[in-house]
């Protein structure tokens, strides 16, 4: 996957994380930074908002150089789907297939000091996703791809996670309308309890069964120890950025810093992209900001505690623990403190 004269790896930088996670906003933050994200340059393509809003000479060079549909995560999303197609012969056909859509960049020259990534942001849930991507390069390559994580405290998430999707403004309307539903918050928690393992020790030994329940999709994105154990299983821990959301988006250029200095990668220093000389109608990010209504019920709240002692917090106790044994090895985290558990978990608590 080496198209260029500078040896470059073409993407490489994904950005992984969950719904509802500070996803958007890191994606606008690196784009605007200098990031080339890949798009589908169709009228009916799927083109990120951050980059639609730019007009005239500021619009963005990679939708103008890039042809046709070359967004990495979609030849993944249709690999993870084929199981059968995961054999290596297989793999190296639809790498070929996926490199003859990047004819579009012209001369190499131009791309020297460019950094092409993959702002996909709704892939760090998906176990086979680590699998099929470590596949998919070669083994020179693999090891130069960076990956940044972002992640918000498990409970905020989850709950902003389900009013995202069944925002209370569309309950009980009729079939056809956007987002109509007919689900709340207690009827969540109260299938949760009753779907769930008793407690996380046993939902970590079923976690490859529970991670394809579509029911437990919203739960599951916020059990941050499951989601990274399978990236960090295939991929040294030193190609990882660690954000914790709060962290990342209280100093955005810090952040992009962040992943520039420790990642050796061209971005240029920008001001807050919500703030100071940038704050114009172009730096909104994400619109789809519901505010998220506690349980109705004191049963739902006696739930939603449970959910938080069953699951979020020995999985953040977790999370701790992999991420302190990673740090050593590489991997980077936002707001970096001292590489040992408690330090870890606090900085967790404190900055997500």
């Amino acid at each position: 996957m080496t198209l260029c004269s500078n040896g470059a790896p073409l993407p490489r930088l994904y950005l992984l994380g969950q719904q509802k996670s500070g996803t958007t906003t890191m994606a606008t933050a690196l784009y605007q930074a200098g990031a080339v994200p890949m798009v589908e340059n169709r009228s009916w393509g799927n083109i990120p908002a951050y980059i639609s809003r730019e007009s005239g000479s500021a619009f963005n060079h990679s939708r103008v150089l890039l042809a046709g549909n070359v967004k990495e995560s979609n030849l993944v999303a249709g690999l993870m789907t084929t199981r059968a197609c995961w054999s290596q012969r297989c793999l190296d056909a639809a790498r070929l297939r996926w490199e003859a859509r990047l004819a579009g960049f012209g001369e190499c020259a131009q791309w020297e000091s460019t950094l092409l990534a993959d702002l996909s942001t709704d892939t760090f849930r998906w176990p086979a996703h680590a699998a099929v991507l470590y596949n998919l390069y070669s083994a020179t390559d693999v090891q130069r791809l960076i990956l940044v994580v972002i992640m918000r405290e498990p409970l905020s998430r989850f709950k902003s996670g389900f009013y995202w999707e069944f925002n209370p403004k569309f309950l009980g309307l009729p079939r056809g309308v956007r987002h109509a539903h007919n689900r709340t918050l207690d009827a969540e928690l109260h299938m949760l309890r009753h779907a769930l393992p008793p407690d996380f020790k046993t939902a970590r030994t079923v976690a490859h069964v529970l991670a394809d329940d579509w029911r437990l999709d919203h739960w599951y994105r916020s059990m941050y120890s499951l989601n990274w154990r399978p990236w960090l299983d295939r991929f040294e821990p030193a190609q990882f950025v660690a954000l914790p959301m709060r962290w990342a988006l209280a100093d955005l250029g810090r952040a992009v810093g962040l992943v520039a200095s420790r990642a050796g990668v061209p971005l240029r220093a920008q001001a807050h992209i919500r703030g100071g000389a940038r704050n114009n109608a172009s730096d909104v990010l994400n619109r789809n900001a519901h505010a998220a209504a506690e349980a109705d019920s004191v049963e739902a709240a006696h739930h939603m505690q449970w959910l938080v002692d069953a699951f979020f917090a020995p999985d953040t106790a977790e999370l701790a623990r992999m991420l302190a044994r990673a740090m050593p090895r590489g991997l980077a985290l936002g707001g970096g403190v001292a590489a040992d558990r408690e330090s870890v978990h606090q900085h967790l608590q404190q900055s997500w």
